[in-house]
C-alpha cells in the first residue's frame, strides 16, 4: 500500500489494525501499584517515507497526580516494525518505585504480541548506560562500540595496574563485541570492574537496539510455546464441542468420552512443559 496516499488518521488506524491493537488505552497501559491511569494518545504520521505511530503517555497517580511521561515511535520499515523508546520521565520522588523498569517489561509483552521486530533507544543516562547492557540491548553501529571501547582503554590507562594486568584487560576488551560483555566484564581480583566504569557519569552515550523476533531468544521461543498451546487449546475445544454436538443430534459414541479425557490428558501436559521451559525472570 501507498501510505503516503493516506491521511495521519487512516495511517493510525490502519497500523493499529495491522499490529492486532482494538484498543489504545487497553494496549499501552501501564500496570503499576503506583499508577492509577496511562493517558494515552496515539497518531499516525509518515516519517523518512515510512509509515509510523507516535505513542505519548502520561502516567497518572492517586489524586490526579503526574507521575511521569513517555513517547515512543512504531515505524513500519523492511526489517519490520521498529519500537523506538524516544523518552521516558520519572519523576524525581518516583524514580526508586520501580515504575520505569515495569514500563520497558511490559512494553515488551506487548511488543511481542504486535509482532514487533526491534526497539531502539539511547542508552544516554549514567543508569541506563549499563542496565541496557545488561538486559540484552545490543550496540546498534560499529561507531558506538568502539566509543565504549576506548572510553575502557582509557579506564584501563588510567588504573593503578600492573602492566601485565593492563596488557591482559586491554586483550579482553579488544575481543569484546556486545555491550554485555563489556557491562559484566569482572576480572578476578576486580569484580564488577566493567560496571562501574559503564556507570561513570563520563562515560559514552551509545544507541542500542534489541531484538525481538529472534528464534534464538528463551522469551521469544517461549512466546512461540504459548501461542502453539493457545492453537492446541481452540482446536481441542472447536473439535470436542463439535463431536459431543454430533452425539448429541444423532446417536451415542461409546468411546467420545475416552477421546476427550485423553486429549485432555494431553493438552494438560502441554500446559506443563510450557510452564517448565518458561525462561527465568531478568535479574
Amino acid at each position: 500500500a501507498d501510505w503516503r496516499k493516506l491521511s495521519d488518521e487512516q495511517i493510525r488506524d490502519k497500523m493499529l489494525a495491522k499490529v492486532g491493537v482494538t484498543n489504545v488505552q487497553d494496549a499501552f497501559a501501564i500496570q503499576h501499584p503506583l499508577v492509577a491511569r496511562s493517558d494515552v494518545e496515539v497518531s499516525g504520521r509518515i516519517i523518512r517515507g515510512e509509515p509510523t505511530l507516535l505513542v505519548v503517555g502520561d502516567l497518572v497517580g492517586a489524586n490526579h497526580k503526574t507521575l511521569g511521561e513517555f513517547s515512543r515511535m512504531l515505524t513500519m520499515t523492511d526489517k519490520g516494525l521498529i519500537a523506538d523508546h524516544i523518552n521516558l520521565h520519572i519523576e524525581e520522588e518516583y524514580q526508586q518505585a520501580g515504575i520505569g523498569a515495569a514500563i520497558y517489561q511490559q512494553a515488551e509483552e506487548a511488543y511481542r504480541q504486535m509482532g514487533v521486530h526491534a526497539i531502539t533507544l539511547l542508552a544516554n543516562s549514567e543508569v541506563g548506560k549499563y542496565a541496557w547492557a545488561k538486559w540484552g540491548y545490543d550496540f546498534e553501529d560499529e561507531a558506538d562500540r568502539k566509543d565504549v571501547r576506548d572510553w575502557f582503554h582509557e579506564q584501563i590507562a588510567a588504573s593503578k595496574a600492573s602492566a601485565s594486568t593492563k596488557q591482559a584487560w586491554r586483550s579482553a576488551v579488544d575481543g569484546m563485541e556486545h555491550s554485555w560483555e563489556f557491562a559484566l566484564f569482572s576480572p578476578p581480583g576486580h569484580e564488577g570492574l566493567g560496571k562501574r566504569w559503564m556507570l561513570h557519569k563520563d562515560a559514552p552515550s551509545w544507541s542500542a537496539y534489541k531484538v525481538l523476533d529472534d528464534p534464538a531468544d528463551p522469551t521469544y521461543r517461549h512466546f512461540a510455546r504459548i501461542v502453539n498451546l493457545t492453537l492446541h487449546a481452540m482446536v481441542f475445544a472447536a473439535v470436542n464441542s463439535g463431536l459431543w454436538f454430533v452425539q448429541g443430534m444423532r446417536h451415542p459414541w461409546p468411546h467420545l468420552s475416552w477421546l476427550t479425557l485423553g486429549w485432555a490428558a494431553l493438552l494438560l501436559i502441554h500446559a506443563s512443559v510450557v510452564v517448565v521451559q518458561r525462561p527465568a525472570p531478568e535479574p
